[in-house]
């Protein structure tokens, strides 16, 4: 307008008319200007809602326990942010600092449990470190009986389950060390386990053959020990043969498992009646 004034007079036939085409450029100008700005401020609006949901989605955030998972949905809730316009500028840094706000509470609680697992983990680490010690003298010592040495295995092993959480190279370095002992420990109690009740099967089995009636007495053994067998063995053919009916229901997965189990441990009764079934033929030939 100022640039307007300071131009001269134009023929005073054409002055309205130039006069009127200038105002109503500078009238659509305005106009355009008018309702540029009121989109502006009605779009800055919708952006300011839209960034307080996400304040509101990051609080409800803050105070979760579950780190990793969290930190996963804070990152896309800042993703999110950064597609979001502009605000009305007198919000714009109380909405980014009431977002901002949630995150900080939330990492600083996550770097505080991470700084105390690490703590407890060192202590776990120094703890399950003293079970291999105890198991590598449980196992060089060859003249405990096999009862006290599975007694002593278990206590090691509570102590070891007891101990705490560790992570990383370290649980895989002293796990590795920890089943190798506790595996050979348990193994050497189930032989001498096995040898014991060997022997005090074969004890009985010998003192019915010595009684009245021995031979008469080890038939009606050997008969019971067979239908035993036998008896599994029914059971292991007819679970085999229901494991086939639910290999394609929905829950197959569950029901072969069971069935699995089942069958293991129907296998080794059999495994165990007929070492019985041959100590018992010893003792008569």
């Amino acid at each position: 307008m100022a640039e307007w004034k300071k131009i001269g007079p134009v023929p005073a036939d054409k002055n309205e008319e130039v006069w009127n085409k200038f105002k109503a450029i500078r009238n659509q100008y305005y106009g355009e200007r008018k309702h540029f700005f009121k989109d502006l401020n009605s779009s800055k609006k919708d952006n300011l809602s839209k960034k307080e949901a996400l304040c509101e989605k990051a609080e409800s955030l803050k105070d979760s326990s579950e780190f990793m998972k969290t930190s996963d949905a804070l990152a896309k809730l800042q993703d999110e942010w950064k597609t979001v316009g502009p605000v009305p500028e007198d919000q714009n840094d109380i909405v980014w600092k009431r977002f901002r706000s949630a995150f900080d509470h939330f990492y600083a609680r996550k770097n505080e449990w991470f700084k105390q697992r690490k703590q407890e983990e060192s202590g776990a680490v120094v703890k399950k470190k003293e079970v291999i010690v105890g198991l590598e003298a449980l196992k060089s010592n060859e003249t405990i009986d096999h009862q006290t040495l599975f007694n002593e295995l278990k206590s090691w092993q509570k102590q070891w389950n007891d101990a705490g959480f560790i992570s990383g190279k370290s649980y895989q370095q002293l796990n590795k060390t920890y089943q190798a002992l506790a595996d050979e420990i348990f193994n050497r109690y189930r032989t001498a386990s096995n040898n014991q009740r060997n022997s005090n099967q074969k004890e009985h089995f010998s003192s019915l053959a010595s009684s009245t009636d021995g031979q008469k007495r080890l038939q009606m053994e050997e008969r019971k020990i067979k239908e035993k067998i036998a008896k599994f063995k029914d059971e292991i053919a007819t679970m085999e043969n229901n494991k086939s009916f639910f290999k394609h229901s929905k829950n197959a997965g569950a029901f072969v498992k069971q069935f699995d189990d089942n069958i293991a441990k129907a296998t080794e009764q059999i495994a165990k009646a007929e070492q019985e079934l041959k100590l018992l033929k010893s003792v008569k030939s």
